[in-house]
């Protein structure tokens, strides 16, 4: 008896089944449908949302910032010859990798010195504090003012040159590589640009855009080491020139470069090795030998100074 009313219990959800799969099919086919159209409604409403909070806040306050600096900046500067200082300081600016005037760095620095200094006088003023330390904190907010600037400028442009120099070799090595394949120049500049954007390809593909908007190449070319400053790049610009210049082939021209600057690469490598034994002998001599005099000597500076104290003489 059991048996038969399983079984007929079975029968019954197999029919129920069999009788509602076409209409669960055609709601989930609906649902399928609703759920794709509801997706590409939520991509195109929350296209905005999506971009990263760096691009949706960030960078329009620092674009809508740098033009006001700009603009600021600018008044009264017009038909005005720059001075040797301001043409150097421009020149450390390009070198830096930094997209400012030499008035608009000059006018972020005012600012920055005002605000450090009323925090300071804030702070001297609400404190409680002496006349000596209130000079003292003085004298370390206005040393950053004047000190900081340069060495943060000094620093960027050294970091960017490092950059150059250790990437060179191998974004020549893969221009070989493309121009080999069949692209030219420009083509291959552009086509690694999209996968690799360090410091060598961005001041590439600068180039790249200059010659797009009808400079000549060895102009641009001639900016591009000049702005940078390494010797290396200078060297691969020559060439480049003198190629176009000579009709030379550019791939023969490459190939050269990129053998030149591998050599370079390894004796750079060899000449930190050969430095590194007498780097190390500063903090060997004033750090582990100190340690062992003490371990070795201590004891017999303890038995001397027991057998002297027991003669009367300590």
């Amino acid at each position: 008896m059991k048996l038969v009313v399983l079984m007929s219990a079975i029968a019954v959800f197999l029919l129920f089944a069999a009788a509602l799969s076409g209409v669960g099919a055609a709601m989930d086919r609906r649902e399928r449908r609703l759920a794709s159209i509801a997706g590409e409604k939520s991509d195109f409403g929350d296209e905005e949302l999506g971009r990263s909070f760096s691009d949706r806040v960030l960078r329009p306050v620092y674009e809508r910032f740098a033009s006001v600096v700009r603009r600021t900046a600018g008044n009264g500067q017009n038909g005005r010859r720059a001075s040797k200082s301001e043409q150097k300081l421009e020149k450390t600016l390009r070198s830096a990798g930094i997209g400012m005037s030499a008035q608009e760095f000059t006018f972020v620095k005012t600012g920055a010195t005002f605000v450090l200094l009323g925090v300071c006088f804030l702070a001297m003023r609400f404190l409680p504090l002496e006349l000596f330390p209130k000079l003292m904190l003085l004298s370390v907010v206005l040393a950053i003012c004047i000190i900081a600037p340069k060495y943060w400028l000094a620093s960027r442009v050294k970091t960017r040159k490092e950059a150059i120099i250790r990437d060179l070799p191998d974004v020549m090595d893969l221009l070989v590589v493309s121009v080999e394949a069949g692209l030219g120049l420009d083509a291959a500049i552009t086509r690694l640009y999209e996968k690799d954007k360090g410091v060598v390809m961005q001041e590439l593909m600068g180039t790249v855009r200059d010659v797009q908007m009808g400079l000549p190449r060895r102009v641009s070319m001639r900016e591009m080491a000049d702005r940078c400053g390494v010797k290396e790049l200078t060297s691969f610009v020559t060439a480049l020139i003198q190629a176009e210049q000579l009709g030379v082939s550019i791939k023969s021209v490459l190939i050269s470069q990129a053998d030149r600057l591998r050599t370079q690469r390894l004796q750079r490598v060899r000449e930190k090795a050969q430095k590194a034994p007498v780097k190390m002998l500063l903090p060997m001599v004033g750090l582990i030998f100190p340690v062992l005099f003490i371990i070795l000597l201590g004891p017999a500076v303890m038995n001397l100074v027991e057998v002297f104290s027991n003669g009367g003489l300590f």
